[in-house]
Protein backbone atom coordinates (compact mmCIF):
# COMPACT_ATOMS: atom_id res chain seq x y z
CA UNK A 1 0.00 0.00 0.00
CA UNK A 2 1.44 3.56 -0.60
CA UNK A 3 2.28 5.52 1.88
CA UNK A 4 -0.36 8.50 1.15
CA UNK A 5 0.86 10.83 4.11
CA UNK A 6 4.61 10.37 4.10
CA UNK A 7 6.43 12.84 2.36
CA UNK A 8 8.53 10.76 -0.31
CA UNK A 9 7.71 11.79 -3.95
CA UNK A 10 5.94 15.22 -2.84
CA UNK A 11 6.96 18.74 -3.37
CA UNK A 12 7.12 21.16 -0.02
CA UNK A 13 4.16 22.46 0.70
CA UNK A 14 3.42 26.19 -0.75
CA UNK A 15 5.61 25.58 -3.38
CA UNK A 16 4.31 26.19 -6.77
CA UNK A 17 6.22 24.44 -9.70
CA UNK A 18 3.87 26.46 -12.24
CA UNK A 19 4.50 29.97 -10.41
CA UNK A 20 1.91 31.47 -13.12
CA UNK A 21 0.79 35.17 -11.85
CA UNK A 22 -2.85 34.38 -13.33
CA UNK A 23 -3.05 31.34 -11.67
CA UNK A 24 -2.00 32.75 -8.18
CA UNK A 25 -4.24 35.62 -8.07
CA UNK A 26 -6.93 32.77 -9.09
CA UNK A 27 -6.30 30.61 -5.63
CA UNK A 28 -5.50 33.51 -3.66
CA UNK A 29 -8.73 36.26 -4.28
CA UNK A 30 -11.00 32.98 -4.57
CA UNK A 31 -9.59 32.04 -0.45
CA UNK A 32 -9.92 35.46 0.57
CA UNK A 33 -13.46 35.73 -0.92
CA UNK A 34 -14.45 32.41 0.35
CA UNK A 35 -13.04 33.24 3.78
CA UNK A 36 -14.52 36.42 4.17
CA UNK A 37 -17.88 35.14 2.89
CA UNK A 38 -17.78 32.30 5.24
CA UNK A 39 -16.62 34.45 8.41
CA UNK A 40 -19.51 36.77 7.81
CA UNK A 41 -21.82 33.64 7.52
CA UNK A 42 -20.89 32.90 11.24
CA UNK A 43 -21.12 36.56 12.50
CA UNK A 44 -24.90 36.66 11.01
CA UNK A 45 -25.71 33.44 12.22
CA UNK A 46 -24.20 34.41 15.62
CA UNK A 47 -26.26 37.81 15.40
CA UNK A 48 -29.65 35.65 14.26
CA UNK A 49 -29.01 33.74 17.14
CA UNK A 50 -29.27 36.84 19.77
CA UNK A 51 -31.92 38.25 18.03
CA UNK A 52 -34.73 35.11 17.60
CA UNK A 53 -33.50 32.54 20.61
CA UNK A 54 -37.05 31.25 20.01
CA UNK A 55 -35.92 30.16 16.81
CA UNK A 56 -33.66 27.01 17.89
CA UNK A 57 -31.68 25.92 20.72
CA UNK A 58 -28.84 29.05 21.25
CA UNK A 59 -26.09 26.08 20.59
CA UNK A 60 -27.15 25.16 17.51
CA UNK A 61 -26.29 28.58 16.19
CA UNK A 62 -23.29 29.38 18.29
CA UNK A 63 -21.51 26.50 17.10
CA UNK A 64 -22.77 27.06 13.43
CA UNK A 65 -21.05 30.66 13.45
CA UNK A 66 -18.00 29.03 15.19
CA UNK A 67 -17.92 26.11 12.01
CA UNK A 68 -18.37 29.11 9.15
CA UNK A 69 -15.85 31.29 11.12
CA UNK A 70 -13.14 28.75 11.41
CA UNK A 71 -13.72 27.72 7.72
CA UNK A 72 -13.46 31.20 6.50
CA UNK A 73 -9.70 31.50 9.00
CA UNK A 74 -9.26 28.22 7.29
CA UNK A 75 -9.10 29.40 3.67
CA UNK A 76 -7.44 32.55 4.90
CA UNK A 77 -4.63 30.39 6.00
CA UNK A 78 -4.29 28.84 2.52
CA UNK A 79 -3.66 31.98 1.11
CA UNK A 80 -0.50 32.97 3.72
CA UNK A 81 0.38 29.65 3.30
CA UNK A 82 1.54 30.45 -0.47
CA UNK A 83 4.34 32.31 1.08
CA UNK A 84 5.00 31.20 4.79
CA UNK A 85 5.26 27.86 5.73
CA UNK A 86 3.07 27.93 8.88
CA UNK A 87 2.13 24.37 8.16
CA UNK A 88 2.00 23.62 11.72
CA UNK A 89 -0.99 26.72 12.85
CA UNK A 90 -2.90 25.67 9.44
CA UNK A 91 -2.96 21.78 10.78
CA UNK A 92 -3.80 23.24 13.95
CA UNK A 93 -7.07 25.35 12.86
CA UNK A 94 -8.14 22.40 10.36
CA UNK A 95 -8.20 20.44 13.37
CA UNK A 96 -10.48 22.94 15.47
CA UNK A 97 -12.79 23.06 12.72
CA UNK A 98 -13.23 19.72 11.60
CA UNK A 99 -13.94 19.02 15.43
CA UNK A 100 -16.41 22.01 15.36
CA UNK A 101 -18.09 20.67 12.06
CA UNK A 102 -18.29 16.96 13.57
CA UNK A 103 -19.99 18.70 16.47
CA UNK A 104 -22.30 20.66 14.45
CA UNK A 105 -23.41 17.72 12.36
CA UNK A 106 -23.89 15.86 15.24
CA UNK A 107 -25.95 18.59 16.74
CA UNK A 108 -28.06 19.03 13.53
CA UNK A 109 -28.85 15.23 13.53
CA UNK A 110 -30.54 16.12 16.84
CA UNK A 111 -32.36 18.94 15.55
CA UNK A 112 -32.71 18.37 12.02
CA UNK A 113 -36.14 16.41 12.76
CA UNK A 114 -37.15 18.37 14.91
CA UNK A 115 -36.87 21.28 13.01
CA UNK A 116 -38.89 19.67 9.80
CA UNK A 117 -41.61 20.27 12.40
CA UNK A 118 -41.43 23.45 12.84
CA UNK A 119 -44.13 25.29 9.99
CA UNK A 120 -43.49 26.44 6.72
CA UNK A 121 -44.06 30.19 6.07
CA UNK A 122 -47.49 29.16 4.12
CA UNK A 123 -48.69 26.89 6.79
CA UNK A 124 -47.97 30.42 9.49
CA UNK A 125 -49.50 31.84 7.11
CA UNK A 126 -52.74 30.03 7.54
CA UNK A 127 -52.61 29.68 10.96
CA UNK A 128 -52.37 33.60 11.30
CA UNK A 129 -55.53 33.92 8.94
CA UNK A 130 -57.67 31.70 10.97
CA UNK A 131 -56.33 33.30 14.26
CA UNK A 132 -57.33 36.10 12.72
CA UNK A 133 -60.74 35.21 12.06
CA UNK A 134 -61.24 33.76 14.98
CA UNK A 135 -60.46 36.68 16.85
CA UNK A 136 -62.64 38.80 14.51
CA UNK A 137 -65.11 36.48 15.40
CA UNK A 138 -64.25 36.31 18.75
CA UNK A 139 -64.65 40.74 18.73
CA UNK A 140 -68.24 40.29 17.01
CA UNK A 141 -69.20 38.28 19.57
CA UNK A 142 -67.96 40.36 22.27
CA UNK A 143 -69.81 43.00 20.98
CA UNK A 144 -73.12 41.31 20.32
CA UNK A 145 -72.53 40.09 24.04
CA UNK A 146 -72.19 43.89 25.16
CA UNK A 147 -74.79 45.05 23.37
CA UNK A 148 -77.15 42.21 24.67
CA UNK A 149 -75.95 42.99 27.88
CA UNK A 150 -76.72 46.71 27.68
CA UNK A 151 -79.77 45.63 26.31
CA UNK A 152 -80.77 43.61 29.58
CA UNK A 153 -79.14 46.35 31.85
CA UNK A 154 -81.11 49.25 30.38
CA UNK A 155 -84.50 47.69 29.46
CA UNK A 156 -87.35 49.32 31.04
CA UNK A 157 -89.22 46.22 32.37
CA UNK A 158 -87.75 44.65 36.10
CA UNK A 159 -85.10 41.40 34.48
CA UNK A 160 -84.08 39.37 37.49
CA UNK A 161 -82.25 36.05 37.30
CA UNK A 162 -82.03 33.68 39.55
CA UNK A 163 -80.20 30.63 40.28
CA UNK A 164 -82.05 26.74 39.94
CA UNK A 165 -82.92 27.41 43.73
CA UNK A 166 -84.20 31.31 43.29
CA UNK A 167 -81.66 32.79 44.66
CA UNK A 168 -80.70 36.20 42.76
CA UNK A 169 -77.97 36.27 40.74
CA UNK A 170 -78.49 39.67 38.61
CA UNK A 171 -80.92 42.13 39.05
CA UNK A 172 -81.10 45.05 36.06
CA UNK A 173 -81.34 48.65 36.60
CA UNK A 174 -84.80 48.93 36.50
CA UNK A 175 -84.92 46.83 39.69
CA UNK A 176 -83.16 49.55 41.29
CA UNK A 177 -85.00 52.21 40.69
CA UNK A 178 -88.57 50.80 40.46
CA UNK A 179 -88.26 48.77 43.87
CA UNK A 180 -85.53 50.91 45.46
CA UNK A 181 -83.24 47.89 46.39
CA UNK A 182 -79.43 47.99 45.21
CA UNK A 183 -77.70 45.21 43.54
CA UNK A 184 -75.33 44.34 46.05
CA UNK A 185 -78.91 43.93 48.55
CA UNK A 186 -80.89 41.91 46.17
CA UNK A 187 -77.97 39.66 45.27
CA UNK A 188 -78.04 36.53 47.13
CA UNK A 189 -81.55 37.29 48.51
CA UNK A 190 -84.85 35.53 47.19
CA UNK A 191 -87.35 37.11 44.85
CA UNK A 192 -89.86 36.85 48.30
CA UNK A 193 -88.17 40.92 49.13
CA UNK A 194 -90.46 42.36 46.80
CA UNK A 195 -93.16 40.67 48.07
CA UNK A 196 -96.19 42.57 48.80
CA UNK A 197 -98.32 39.87 51.46
CA UNK A 198 -101.50 40.59 49.28
CA UNK A 199 -100.78 37.63 46.40
CA UNK A 200 -102.78 34.65 47.39
CA UNK A 201 -100.40 31.26 47.83
CA UNK A 202 -102.02 29.77 44.96
CA UNK A 203 -100.46 31.78 42.68
CA UNK A 204 -97.45 31.12 43.38
CA UNK A 205 -98.01 27.36 44.09
CA UNK A 206 -99.13 27.66 40.04
CA UNK A 207 -96.40 29.69 39.11
CA UNK A 208 -93.92 27.13 40.71
CA UNK A 209 -95.17 24.16 38.86
CA UNK A 210 -95.35 25.92 35.62
CA UNK A 211 -91.73 26.74 35.86
CA UNK A 212 -90.31 23.15 37.95
CA UNK A 213 -91.98 21.40 34.47
CA UNK A 214 -90.09 23.61 32.66
CA UNK A 215 -92.89 25.71 31.23
CA UNK A 216 -93.31 29.34 31.02
CA UNK A 217 -95.71 31.54 34.10
CA UNK A 218 -97.34 34.54 33.17
CA UNK A 219 -99.38 36.45 35.36
CA UNK A 220 -100.09 39.43 37.42
CA UNK A 221 -98.38 40.37 40.90
CA UNK A 222 -98.63 42.79 43.50
CA UNK A 223 -95.01 43.54 44.23
CA UNK A 224 -93.88 45.71 47.91
CA UNK A 225 -91.23 48.64 47.02
CA UNK A 226 -88.40 49.23 49.89
CA UNK A 227 -90.40 52.14 51.23
CA UNK A 228 -93.20 50.16 51.76
CA UNK A 229 -95.49 51.08 48.43
CA UNK A 230 -97.09 48.34 46.34
CA UNK A 231 -97.00 47.97 42.51
CA UNK A 232 -98.33 46.13 40.57
CA UNK A 233 -96.70 44.36 37.25
CA UNK A 234 -97.39 41.73 34.40
CA UNK A 235 -94.91 38.98 35.20
CA UNK A 236 -92.89 36.44 32.93
CA UNK A 237 -90.98 33.84 34.19
CA UNK A 238 -89.39 31.16 32.35
CA UNK A 239 -86.83 28.19 33.68
CA UNK A 240 -82.69 28.67 31.72
CA UNK A 241 -81.52 25.81 30.69
CA UNK A 242 -77.36 24.58 30.59
CA UNK A 243 -75.72 22.44 27.04
CA UNK A 244 -77.35 19.51 28.96
CA UNK A 245 -80.67 20.91 28.89
CA UNK A 246 -81.21 20.31 32.73
CA UNK A 247 -82.49 23.66 34.35
CA UNK A 248 -79.72 25.87 35.11
CA UNK A 249 -81.79 28.88 36.53
CA UNK A 250 -84.64 31.23 36.16
CA UNK A 251 -85.16 34.29 34.51
CA UNK A 252 -88.49 36.76 35.23
CA UNK A 253 -89.32 39.99 33.06
CA UNK A 254 -91.47 41.90 34.86
CA UNK A 255 -93.78 45.30 33.38
CA UNK A 256 -94.88 48.13 36.02
CA UNK A 257 -99.05 48.18 35.23
CA UNK A 258 -99.40 50.20 38.34
CA UNK A 259 -101.71 52.54 36.00
CA UNK A 260 -103.09 49.95 34.01
CA UNK A 261 -104.16 48.91 37.71
CA UNK A 262 -105.58 51.67 38.85
CA UNK A 263 -107.85 52.75 35.84
CA UNK A 264 -109.07 49.39 35.88
CA UNK A 265 -110.12 50.14 39.31
CA UNK A 266 -111.62 53.76 38.39
CA UNK A 267 -113.72 51.75 35.85
CA UNK A 268 -115.14 49.22 38.91
CA UNK A 269 -116.19 51.67 40.54
CA UNK A 270 -117.54 53.82 37.84
CA UNK A 271 -119.02 50.63 36.64
CA UNK A 272 -120.90 50.29 40.20
CA UNK A 273 -121.88 53.65 40.06
CA UNK A 274 -123.20 53.38 36.88
CA UNK A 275 -125.03 49.89 37.77
CA UNK A 276 -126.33 51.85 41.19
CA UNK A 277 -127.74 54.64 38.31
CA UNK A 278 -129.17 52.37 35.98
CA UNK A 279 -131.14 50.58 38.73
CA UNK A 280 -132.35 53.89 40.06
CA UNK A 281 -132.91 55.18 36.03
CA UNK A 282 -135.06 51.51 35.89
CA UNK A 283 -137.39 52.69 39.21
CA UNK A 284 -137.16 56.32 37.37
CA UNK A 285 -138.54 54.68 34.56
CA UNK A 286 -141.02 52.12 36.26
CA UNK A 287 -142.44 55.11 38.12
CA UNK A 288 -142.60 57.43 35.09
CA UNK A 289 -144.42 54.41 33.18
CA UNK A 290 -147.17 54.17 36.31
CA UNK A 291 -147.33 57.26 38.11
CA UNK A 292 -147.28 59.85 34.96
CA UNK A 293 -148.70 58.02 31.72
CA UNK A 294 -151.93 56.76 34.34
CA UNK A 295 -152.80 60.76 35.43
CA UNK A 296 -151.64 61.74 31.82
CA UNK A 297 -154.34 59.30 30.37
CA UNK A 298 -156.82 60.03 32.53
CA UNK A 299 -156.43 63.72 32.05
CA UNK A 300 -156.46 63.08 28.18
CA UNK A 301 -159.71 60.17 28.56
CA UNK A 302 -161.57 63.59 30.14
CA UNK A 303 -160.55 66.12 28.37
CA UNK A 304 -161.88 63.86 25.05
CA UNK A 305 -165.02 63.61 26.49
CA UNK A 306 -165.45 67.43 27.29
CA UNK A 307 -164.16 68.39 24.26
CA UNK A 308 -167.22 65.58 22.60
CA UNK A 309 -169.48 67.31 24.92
CA UNK A 310 -171.13 64.11 25.96
CA UNK A 311 -172.38 65.26 29.34
CA UNK A 312 -173.66 68.34 27.38
CA UNK A 313 -172.68 71.50 26.42
CA UNK A 314 -169.40 73.71 27.61
CA UNK A 315 -171.01 76.74 27.79
CA UNK A 316 -168.36 79.44 26.24
CA UNK A 317 -166.25 79.14 23.34
CA UNK A 318 -163.27 80.14 25.24
CA UNK A 319 -163.98 76.66 27.23
CA UNK A 320 -163.86 74.59 24.16
CA UNK A 321 -160.52 76.23 23.35
CA UNK A 322 -159.22 75.64 26.47
CA UNK A 323 -160.15 71.73 26.40
CA UNK A 324 -158.29 71.20 23.22
CA UNK A 325 -155.01 73.01 24.26
CA UNK A 326 -155.58 70.45 27.81
CA UNK A 327 -155.76 67.48 25.15
CA UNK A 328 -153.34 68.34 22.81
CA UNK A 329 -150.85 69.02 25.71
CA UNK A 330 -151.77 65.81 27.36
CA UNK A 331 -150.87 64.34 24.10
CA UNK A 332 -147.55 65.62 23.84
CA UNK A 333 -146.81 64.98 27.26
CA UNK A 334 -147.79 60.97 26.84
CA UNK A 335 -145.44 60.87 23.67
CA UNK A 336 -142.71 62.22 25.01
CA UNK A 337 -142.72 59.77 27.87
CA UNK A 338 -142.97 56.97 25.34
CA UNK A 339 -140.46 58.14 23.51
CA UNK A 340 -137.96 58.25 26.78
CA UNK A 341 -139.71 54.92 28.03
CA UNK A 342 -138.31 53.57 24.60
CA UNK A 343 -134.92 55.30 24.23
CA UNK A 344 -134.16 53.25 27.65
CA UNK A 345 -135.58 49.89 26.65
CA UNK A 346 -133.29 50.28 23.33
CA UNK A 347 -130.51 51.09 25.05
CA UNK A 348 -130.77 47.91 27.56
CA UNK A 349 -131.51 46.10 24.74
CA UNK A 350 -134.27 45.12 25.96
CA UNK A 351 -136.78 46.24 23.03
CA UNK A 352 -139.51 43.87 22.76
CA UNK A 353 -140.72 42.56 19.29
CA UNK A 354 -143.71 41.04 18.14
CA UNK A 355 -143.85 39.84 14.60
CA UNK A 356 -145.88 39.30 11.83
CA UNK A 357 -146.38 39.27 8.41
CA UNK A 358 -147.75 42.69 6.55
CA UNK A 359 -147.65 43.83 3.06
CA UNK A 360 -145.25 46.81 2.88
CA UNK A 361 -148.48 48.58 1.38
CA UNK A 362 -150.55 48.58 4.00
CA UNK A 363 -147.76 49.59 6.48
CA UNK A 364 -146.71 52.71 3.96
CA UNK A 365 -150.30 53.50 3.90
CA UNK A 366 -151.65 53.60 7.33
CA UNK A 367 -148.56 55.67 8.03
CA UNK A 368 -149.41 58.30 5.68
CA UNK A 369 -152.94 58.87 6.86
CA UNK A 370 -151.38 59.50 9.96
CA UNK A 371 -149.64 62.78 9.05
CA UNK A 372 -151.85 63.62 5.47
CA UNK A 373 -153.95 66.17 7.42
CA UNK A 374 -150.99 67.91 9.17
CA UNK A 375 -149.41 67.75 5.35
CA UNK A 376 -152.70 68.98 3.91
CA UNK A 377 -152.64 71.98 6.67
CA UNK A 378 -148.85 73.11 5.91
CA UNK A 379 -149.35 73.24 2.42
CA UNK A 380 -147.31 70.06 1.67
CA UNK A 381 -147.67 67.82 -1.23
CA UNK A 382 -147.67 64.38 0.44
CA UNK A 383 -147.52 61.20 -2.05
CA UNK A 384 -146.39 57.57 -2.54
CA UNK A 385 -144.22 56.28 -5.25
CA UNK A 386 -145.84 52.95 -6.59
CA UNK A 387 -145.35 50.27 -3.91
CA UNK A 388 -144.17 46.79 -4.78
CA UNK A 389 -146.43 43.79 -3.81
CA UNK A 390 -143.99 42.18 -1.24
CA UNK A 391 -144.33 41.19 2.47
CA UNK A 392 -142.18 41.98 5.25
CA UNK A 393 -141.89 40.43 8.39
CA UNK A 394 -141.68 42.70 11.39
CA UNK A 395 -143.36 44.74 14.58
CA UNK A 396 -145.86 46.34 12.45
CA UNK A 397 -146.92 48.84 15.34
CA UNK A 398 -142.73 49.96 15.51
CA UNK A 399 -142.08 49.83 12.18
CA UNK A 400 -145.11 52.28 11.90
CA UNK A 401 -143.64 54.48 14.35
CA UNK A 402 -140.56 54.75 12.31
CA UNK A 403 -142.38 55.43 8.70
CA UNK A 404 -145.07 58.15 11.18
CA UNK A 405 -141.69 59.68 12.64
CA UNK A 406 -139.91 60.37 9.50
CA UNK A 407 -142.80 61.29 7.83
CA UNK A 408 -143.77 63.71 10.70
CA UNK A 409 -140.39 65.15 10.88
CA UNK A 410 -140.48 65.27 6.83
CA UNK A 411 -143.72 67.24 6.73
CA UNK A 412 -142.12 69.62 9.72
CA UNK A 413 -139.08 70.72 8.21
CA UNK A 414 -140.93 71.41 4.41
CA UNK A 415 -142.22 74.63 3.59
CA UNK A 416 -145.49 75.11 2.14
CA UNK A 417 -145.73 74.19 -1.24
CA UNK A 418 -142.95 71.82 -0.65
CA UNK A 419 -143.03 67.91 -1.49
CA UNK A 420 -142.40 64.27 0.51
CA UNK A 421 -142.56 61.57 -0.99
CA UNK A 422 -142.64 57.78 0.04
CA UNK A 423 -140.90 55.41 -2.23
CA UNK A 424 -139.81 51.43 -1.74
CA UNK A 425 -137.52 49.53 -3.55
CA UNK A 426 -136.83 45.91 -3.58
CA UNK A 427 -133.23 45.48 -4.14
CA UNK A 428 -132.00 41.99 -6.42
CA UNK A 429 -130.50 40.67 -3.04
CA UNK A 430 -134.26 41.31 -1.53
CA UNK A 431 -132.95 44.40 0.39
CA UNK A 432 -135.85 46.10 0.98
CA UNK A 433 -135.51 50.24 1.38
CA UNK A 434 -138.11 52.50 2.12
CA UNK A 435 -137.42 56.12 1.67
CA UNK A 436 -139.11 59.28 2.60
CA UNK A 437 -137.61 62.10 0.71
CA UNK A 438 -138.67 66.00 1.26
CA UNK A 439 -137.89 69.47 -0.41
CA UNK A 440 -137.06 70.70 3.35
CA UNK A 441 -134.68 72.63 4.93
CA UNK A 442 -132.14 70.05 4.64
CA UNK A 443 -129.07 69.75 7.08
CA UNK A 444 -125.53 69.91 6.89
CA UNK A 445 -123.42 66.71 8.17
CA UNK A 446 -122.49 67.97 11.46
CA UNK A 447 -126.70 68.57 11.96
CA UNK A 448 -126.95 64.82 10.74
CA UNK A 449 -124.78 63.98 13.63
CA UNK A 450 -126.32 65.86 15.67
CA UNK A 451 -129.61 64.65 14.58
CA UNK A 452 -128.93 60.97 15.34
CA UNK A 453 -127.90 61.75 18.69
CA UNK A 454 -130.37 61.29 21.51
CA UNK A 455 -131.99 64.03 22.53
CA UNK A 456 -129.87 65.97 20.11
CA UNK A 457 -131.71 68.70 18.13
CA UNK A 458 -130.36 71.21 15.07
CA UNK A 459 -132.31 73.87 16.30
CA UNK A 460 -131.92 73.56 20.17
CA UNK A 461 -132.60 76.90 20.88
CA UNK A 462 -135.77 77.98 23.70
CA UNK A 463 -136.86 80.30 20.68
CA UNK A 464 -136.78 77.48 18.15
CA UNK A 465 -139.52 77.42 15.55
CA UNK A 466 -140.04 73.59 15.18
CA UNK A 467 -141.10 71.28 18.06
CA UNK A 468 -139.29 67.78 18.91
CA UNK A 469 -137.53 66.45 22.07
CA UNK A 470 -134.61 64.81 19.78
CA UNK A 471 -135.58 61.51 20.65
CA UNK A 472 -137.22 60.42 17.06
CA UNK A 473 -134.23 59.41 15.01
CA UNK A 474 -132.09 57.55 17.59
CA UNK A 475 -135.35 55.47 18.27
CA UNK A 476 -136.09 54.82 14.59
CA UNK A 477 -132.46 54.12 14.24
CA UNK A 478 -132.47 51.39 17.28
CA UNK A 479 -135.82 50.13 15.73
CA UNK A 480 -134.22 49.59 12.54
CA UNK A 481 -131.31 47.80 14.15
CA UNK A 482 -133.66 45.67 16.36
CA UNK A 483 -134.85 44.37 12.99
CA UNK A 484 -131.20 43.77 11.73
CA UNK A 485 -131.62 46.64 9.34
CA UNK A 486 -130.70 50.26 9.09
CA UNK A 487 -131.18 54.04 8.93
CA UNK A 488 -128.94 56.28 6.64
CA UNK A 489 -129.90 59.97 6.37
CA UNK A 490 -128.58 61.99 3.06
CA UNK A 491 -129.50 65.60 3.12
CA UNK A 492 -127.96 68.88 1.84
CA UNK A 493 -128.41 72.37 3.28
CA UNK A 494 -131.24 74.05 1.54
CA UNK A 495 -132.27 70.51 -0.54
CA UNK A 496 -133.90 68.38 1.25
CA UNK A 497 -133.75 65.43 2.81
CA UNK A 498 -133.89 61.59 2.50
CA UNK A 499 -134.35 59.13 4.92
CA UNK A 500 -133.87 55.42 4.01
CA UNK A 501 -135.31 52.89 6.38
CA UNK A 502 -133.20 49.48 5.26
CA UNK A 503 -134.85 45.56 6.26
CA UNK A 504 -132.72 42.89 5.46
CA UNK A 505 -133.97 40.15 2.92
CA UNK A 506 -134.50 37.15 5.33
CA UNK A 507 -137.41 39.58 6.07
CA UNK A 508 -139.26 40.27 2.72
CA UNK A 509 -141.29 37.68 1.21
CA UNK A 510 -143.21 38.24 -2.43
CA UNK A 511 -146.68 38.19 -1.68
CA UNK A 512 -147.40 35.26 -3.55
CA UNK A 513 -145.05 33.26 -1.31
CA UNK A 514 -147.00 31.21 1.44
Amino acid sequence: MPNWLGGDGLSPHGFCLTWDPALLAAHTISDAVMGLSYMACGVVIFWFGRRRPDMAPPALFWSLAVVFILCGVVHLSDIATIWVAAYEPQAVLKVTAAVASGVTISVLGVLAPRALLIPSVTQLQDVNARLLEEKEQHERTARRLARLAMAVEQNPNIIIITDQDGTIEYVNGAFEVMTGYDRSTAIGASPSIIASGTTPGWVYDNLWHSVRGQGEWRGELQDRRRDGSEFWVASSIAPMHDSNGAVDGFVAIQQDISDRKAVEAEMQVAKRQAEIANKAKSELLANMSHELRTPLNAIIGFAEMMKAEMFGPLGAAKYAEYITDIHNSGRHLLDLINDVLDVSAIEAGKLTLFEERVPVSSLVSAAVRMVAERAETQGVDLRIAPVPEVDVVVDQRRLKQVLINLLSNAVKFTPASGQVVVSVDLAKDHLLSISVADTGIGMTEDEIDLALQVFGQVDGSLQRRHEGTGLGLPICMGIMDRHGGSLRVLSAKAKGTTVIATLPSVRVFAAAEA
